[in-house]
């Protein structure tokens, strides 16, 4: 439709628009099911788009009472949950957003260089665990503070960016924990295997950059919508395979 091409040009360049020939109805519809929302629009468009969608609605909803004046604690709540959710929303919202990146990208590197000989000696592991112990600890904050000020806990809790926030961080306290409480040699083999999981489980930090570009968003949200055509191709690729194997043999 047209609204998707509008769509497209704000995953290249950035900037959402909403032209007043277009219908507000297709063009939120196509919005809602690309994730996006009316505060991703420029703010003349974004205007445009409430008036366009108050004036269809208005015969429809009846009138709401007059909210009350929003308290300084909650302004100061919502201010901080764009901060930390919405990356475009200020200056300083930017400038977490990239520490987020740049801790990711330390973390990864970290995970991959830990693989190499060269990195086994006592003091680059010791090295490798204070800089660990540091991109898990900011994550921890960031989630903390994200989880505090949110509006619904519970809506927070079941968010997918979340729960991948929490796979990423809990197998870091969990393997730190066991290892303080195994002692000894024998103790430490029988938790081997699952501490050889648990680092395995750091992967999910590289998905901790799904939440920063909208991209990857957009690709997470069209595998789902289509899911089903993902499994009927990955079907055909297994029976393909199936088949080639056996005509080798």
């Amino acid at each position: 439709s047209e609204a998707f091409s509008f769509i497209m040009q704000y995953v290249q360049h950035g900037k959402l628009r909403f032209m007043p020939y277009m219908c507000e109805l297709s063009f939120y519809n196509e919005m809602l099911y690309w994730g996006l929302e009316s505060s991703d629009l420029q703010p003349c468009c974004q205007r445009r788009l409430d008036d366009r969608m108050s004036d269809c609605y208005v015969h429809f909803f009846p009138e709401e009472e007059p909210r009350p004046l929003e308290e300084p604690q909650s302004r100061w709540l919502e201010r901080t949950r764009k901060t930390f959710e919405e990356p475009t929303s200020s200056l300083l919202a930017q400038i977490l957003a990239s520490v987020s990146v740049l801790f990711v990208i330390i973390s990864i590197v970290m995970l991959c260089a830990s693989t190499l000989p060269d990195w086994r000696s006592p003091e680059t592991l010791n090295q490798h665990r204070i800089i660990e112990a540091v991109c898990i600890g900011w994550f921890t904050a960031e989630c903390l503070v994200r989880f505090l000020v949110s509006s619904d806990k519970c809506e927070f809790v079941r968010r997918p960016l979340n729960i991948i926030d929490l796979l990423a961080i809990l197998p870091y306290y969990v393997s730190v924990s066991m290892t303080m409480l195994t002692g000894g040699n024998s103790q430490l083999q029988r938790a081997g295997v699952l501490l050889r999981v648990l680092r395995m489980m750091r992967i999910f930090w590289v998905m901790k950059l799904v939440r920063h570009f909208l991209g990857l968003q957009t690709l997470g949200l069209t595998l789902r919508r289509c899911y089903r055509e993902m499994v009927m191709l990955l079907i055909f690729i297994c029976v393909a395979m199936a088949i080639f194997s056996a005509l080798a043999q």
